[in-house]
């Protein structure tokens, strides 16, 4: 029989598995067949007991994320060298350099030196151990590895590919495992893996997913052979490559996320005994509310207060959050409640949620800091810049902060027109690496929603030096090209430093006529070499004084509108600006670039083929093309207080006015062209998140606008008239709602009444089966051209047939009081 002592003993080495008492030995038979989800709560759990709460924490060693047996010689990963074993003299001890934890977010650690306490992280990995980011940089130079950003599926989240540079394709990701941590938006190193291992895994998955499933229904185990193997569907390509990540070179800042909180794990029952109702739980969760982000753990110690005890109370409050660190041996991340913002149905509390889930600071007040460096901006030596105040320098009167203007003058001897586009010169007034600079790099773009803008500046700085005021002189910077009144042919180009003084902001219907002429001949040519057309149409909302939409308005531009003609002004000089900068920094120019339009191969979404920054020293020179734009060369630079990368080009603007001296002593030069690049993915990043932030502020308040219809209604729902504008087989369609502007996306499968769909090619239409009550043939009904052909079915089936241009009748429910407010649009039946 044991003594006291030797319990005591035995208890003290199982003390870091949270094994106590009478439990140790039950537990110790249940070990081997937990689950991973399980085993990770106990993970968390133990790391929770694991924190040291007392002055012993500035003594101890940092906690490693990354398992002792990880670091070994045998887990050395294939393509990274082993490192040469070093003897050491006898007494000799070789400390490991203290560096930053690798899982917080945009400070990874590049250390692959073990842990010093072994038992400690003694669990099983569930995920592989990421590479040293110096070797994998180094593996993708030598094109071992491949690099790109991560982009996770919005339908699936086991889905994810990364758009590569060198391979000229995607590479497809499936799983969680494969992904290895990583999140939407990180920039991360590819191996390749064999594309029909990865299939395989995918198909076997999802067959066990659907297996469990039926078991879950039925009650009863379910072979592996009891249901028939999963169909590819037709329209699912197969990828051209596929891989896995092993190592996150870089995590965007301000990885913040809105979400819920949740005392116990979501979508799952948790073990019996783990966490007592009468003990004080050691973590909560908080569940974002992007589902391509996994659950996080966060210790208790962050909940709100009371949050323990009233935790219903908290279902309908919206929270931000992040994750700091993520442990090879966890399923779930480990991180922290940021603040609070506000409950559900509030549309100031959800477009803050926006801004947070796509890393956008959300707040007009800069800090003193930043205000100072604002206000000790250097007056502007005007005596070596050329003086255009006599010019006429006019813009167009916009809902934002006016940065550049137009100017045009006739020259009837040689027949030709010149045309000129004047930006203000921001790059003369906010030095590199100033607290100014800083603050506007990190925010990079201004932010356009539905009720307010998030400028990129201080609102005192751009109304004192950096905004085009009627009458004020102003830095700029001019293009003045000269073009041929028939053919818009560019016959010479003048670029400089210049100092104006801009006239009234114009209303589109002053507009001179001649510069539209003008600006309609170079339309007309850039059609013609394959560009595309920039009319575009959005919703305009009329807000109440509590801030929710009375009214909708389209407005639809065409090719004709004064804002799309004047487009073609700044196209020609951003050509100009673009060859300039590239003539004298042929390495390190920040170029604008957009790919022809395509359809992704590995998924059956069609990809958006936004245009994108890049270092002219990174992509081959055939690549440079912007397809839209029909420019062989391009950049921008009129757009200094919207868009960080105006300034950065305008800064290798005075570059290349300047000697070559000053070219070869510039900071941004000695550094290389993986400066510039990491530039270009932060502002393509930023104004990417900028578009999207926008599209989803509308469909917010087109939501909001819904939802007040409905509450007038009995059951709750409105009925309207809407057009269809293309079928998606096999089972959704894009529809066109006139009364709210709106192009919406339907899954048939979810309207109630519809039993099944079937795609014919041959006529792309689609045959819809409705469930109905009646046996009786019903007629063509006056309002709706969604019956084209009917035929009375067995087992009281009636069909009908939609084509593009058909008109429907459709029924429209709206929810703001969730997580991320939505529209239920449903086809109605035609036969009832």
């Amino acid at each position: 029989m044991a003594t006291a002592q030797e319990i005591k003993t035995d208890e003290r080495r199982h003390h870091h598995r949270g094994r106590r008492g009478s439990r140790r030995s039950s537990r110790k038979q249940d070990e081997d067949d937990e689950s991973p989800a399980l085993q990770s709560v106990h993970d968390i759990i133990a790391e929770m007991r694991r924190l040291p709460s007392g002055p012993e924490w500035s003594k101890r060693d940092r906690r490693h994320s990354e398992p002792f047996h990880q670091h070994d010689e045998a887990s050395v990963h294939p393509l990274v060298p082993a490192p040469p074993q070093v003897k050491h003299e006898k007494g000799h001890l070789s400390m490991p350099k203290r560096v930053r934890s690798q899982s917080l977010p945009g400070q990874l650690n590049h250390s692959s030196k073990p842990p010093v306490n072994e038992s400690a992280t003694a669990r099983r990995a569930l995920y592989p151990t990421h590479l040293p980011v110096p070797d994998a940089i180094h593996l993708v130079q030598t094109r071992q590895l491949f690099s790109g950003v991560l982009s996770v599926d919005r339908q699936d989240s086991s889905d994810a590919h990364v758009a590569c540079e060198e391979l000229e394709s995607d590479i497809y990701i499936y799983g969680s495992r494969n992904r290895n941590r990583a999140l939407d938006g990180d920039h991360v190193a590819i191996e390749l893996v064999d594309v029909d291992t990865m299939l395989s895994e995918k198909a076997y998955k999802k067959q066990a997913r659907r297996r469990s499933s039926l078991a879950t229904a039925t009650l009863h185990p379910i072979p592996e052979d009891g249901i028939p193997p999963m169909a590819v569907p037709e329209d699912m390509r197969r990828p051209t490559y596929c891989g896995k990540v092993v190592c996150i070179l870089e995590r965007p800042k301000r990885m913040l996320f809105s979400g819920t909180l949740s005392l116990e794990r979501p979508s799952s029952v948790a073990p019996v005994g783990l966490q007592p109702q009468h003990q004080k739980p050691s973590i909560i969760w908080f569940v974002p509310a992007d589902k391509r982000l996994p659950l996080v753990a966060v210790p208790v110690k962050y909940a709100p207060y009371g949050f323990v005890k009233y935790h219903e109370e908290f279902r309908h409050r919206i929270f931000i959050g992040s994750i700091q660190r993520w442990p090879a041996t966890s399923l779930h991340p480990f991180g922290t409640i940021e603040r609070e913002i506000g409950y559900m149905g509030e549309l100031g509390v959800h477009s803050q949620a926006l801004m947070a889930d796509h890393h956008l600071k959300d707040n007009t007040e800069f800090t003193d800091g930043v205000l100072k460096s604002a206000a000790a901006v250097d007056p502007v030596n005007n005596g070596k810049r050329l003086d255009l105040r006599h010019l006429n320098i006019f813009s167009v009167e916009k809902d934002r902060l006016i940065d550049h203007g137009f100017s045009i003058q006739v020259l009837e001897k040689e027949d030709l027109i010149e045309i000129g586009v004047h930006a203000v010169d921001l790059a003369c007034l906010v030095r590199p690496n100033t607290l100014l600079d800083r603050e506007a790099r990190e925010r990079a773009v201004t932010v356009q929603l539905v009720e307010r803008q998030i400028p990129m500046f201080p609102s005192t700085f751009t109304q004192t030096h950096a905004e085009l005021t009627p009458g004020v002189d102003r830095a700029a910077l001019s293009v003045l090209c000269r073009v041929t009144r028939s053919g818009g042919k560019l016959m010479h180009s003048w670029i400089g430093k210049t100092i104006i003084k801009p006239g009234q902001h114009l209303q589109n219907n002053n507009v001179d006529q001649s510069m539209l002429d003008i600006c309609k001949v170079l339309q007309t040519k850039r059609l013609k070499e394959g560009g595309s057309s920039l009319a575009t149409s959005c919703r305009q909302f009329q807000l109440s004084d509590n801030g929710y939409p009375q009214s909708i308005t389209r407005v639809d531009c065409d090719d004709n509108d004064v804002a799309v003609l004047l487009q073609e002004a700044i196209i020609l000089c951003g050509q100009e600006v673009g060859q300039k900068i590239t003539s004298r920094l042929s390495e390190h120019a920040l170029l604008y670039r957009q790919e022809p339009r395509r359809t992704d191969t590995q998924t059956t979404q069609k990809r958006n083929n936004w245009s994108m920054y890049f270092c002219s020293g990174t992509v081959d020179i055939v690549r440079y093309r912007h397809h839209a734009y029909a420019a062989p060369l391009y950049t921008v630079f009129a757009e200094p207080l919207h868009k960080y990368a105006c300034l950065a080009v305008q800064r290798q603007l005075h570059m290349a006015l300047k000697g070559d001296k000053d070219i070869k002593d510039n900071e941004q030069v000695r550094k290389g062209s993986e400066a510039i690049e990491k530039l270009a993915r932060h502002c393509n990043a930023k104004e990417t998140a900028k578009d999207t932030v926008y599209e989803q502020s509308v469909a917010l308040y087109t939501t909001a606008f819904i939802y007040r219809q409905c509450l007038d209604t009995p059951d709750g729902s409105i009925i309207r008239s809407a057009t269809v504008v293309s079928l998606q087989p096999p089972h959704s369609i894009t529809l066109l709602i006139p009364e709210y502007a709106m192009e919406k996306e339907i899954h048939l499968l979810s309207t109630e009444a519809l039993h099944a769909v079937h795609y014919d090619p041959a006529t792309n239409t689609m045959e819809l089966v409705w469930r109905s009550t009646t046996s009786l043939l019903p007629t063509e009904s006056a309002e709706s051209e969604l019956v084209l052909t009917v035929e009375q079915e067995s087992n009281h089936y009636q069909s009908s047939t939609v084509g593009c241009l058909s008109n429907v009748s459709i029924c429209i429910s709206a929810d703001i009081k969730l997580i991320r407010p939505a529209l239920d649009i449903q086809l109605v039946n035609p036969f009832q």
